[in-house]
């Protein structure tokens, strides 16, 4: 009733076999007999038993650990991926918190790439002052659009200038420059060097500034005139004078009293424009 291994082979006859078994009438190819091996397998099986035992307990062991890492790793991926929303909805909050200061601010404000000169971002007031929409501007080269400098010739990177509130031009779409207070700094935006210009259109100012000259010259010019009409009228007064006197005098010849009447007419023409002259010294 033991378990037991058994191999069996038939002995074939083969031609070395017929030296000696020749003579009992054996060819080759006979089957002269058979030879059998018995193994007994109650060793190996109990063997095989506990073997089967040990590395199913270790795959148990080995798929609980596999659960668990999975368990452990789903836990990990989720707090990763959690932090990760968190941290791009915080970043995205951020940059449509800057957008929206971008946009509420009275100034221009435009952001050009410090290696490329490609333009970023305008906000709607900058792009007010130039008139044209974002997507006009956004990727071209500024030097091409809204700045009268040459290409290599760019006052803050080529030549180095701070600008600090510096008065400058820029171009409008139509090609017009406008006169801006501007100023220009270089900082860095998520990683990427660029220059950050600010400015304020100030043509309303540069009006009001001419203005203002030419009414101070147009005061001088006036104040000039009412001077001169001064000097003017001390002499006038004389010629009057004497000519009331010689009026007076009964000696005079008919002609040269007509001659004088004629004097004192065009002088009173001559106070009569000075006066005139006088009453708009005054400029409002």
């Amino acid at each position: 009733g033991q378990p037991f291994l058994r191999l069996s082979q038939p002995i074939v006859t083969e031609k070395g076999c017929l030296k000696c078994h020749g003579h009992q009438g054996y060819v080759v190819g006979d089957i002269r007999g058979g030879i059998g091996v018995s193994v007994p397998m109650s060793s190996y099986l109990i063997y095989e038993q506990e073997e089967i035992k040990k590395l199913s307990i270790s795959h148990i062991l080995i798929f609980c650990v596999g659960i668990l890492g999975i368990f452990l790793g789903f836990g990990k991926l989720d707090d990763y991926f959690s932090q990760r929303v968190a941290a791009e909805m915080k970043h995205e909050h951020a940059a449509r918190r800057m957008e929206e200061l971008l946009a509420a601010l009275p100034v221009c404000i435009v952001v050009i790439d410090y290696e490329t000169r490609k333009i970023l971002d305008v906000n709607p007031q900058a792009l007010a002052v130039f008139g044209c929409s974002r997507e006009t501007l956004v990727g071209k080269t500024c030097t091409d659009y809204i700045c009268p400098a040459k290409a290599s010739d760019c006052p803050i990177i080529d030549q180095g200038l701070t600008l600090d509130k510096s008065e400058r031009q820029v171009i409008t779409h139509t090609g017009e420059l406008v006169p801006v207070l501007k100023t220009g700094i270089i900082t860095r935006i998520d990683s990427r060097k660029v220059l950050l210009e600010c400015f304020i259109d100030i043509t309303d100012k540069k009006r009001a500034e001419k203005e203002l000259l030419e009414k101070e010259k147009l005061r001088v010019v006036l104040e000039m005139a009412g001077g001169v009409c001064h000097e003017f009228n001390q002499p006038l007064q004389i010629i009057t004078g004497y000519c009331e006197l010689l009026e007076k005098d009964g000696t005079l010849e008919k002609e040269s009293e007509d001659f004088i009447r004629i004097i004192r007419q065009e002088v009173a023409k001559m106070g009569e424009l000075t006066r005139n002259l006088r009453s708009i010294t005054t400029y409002e």
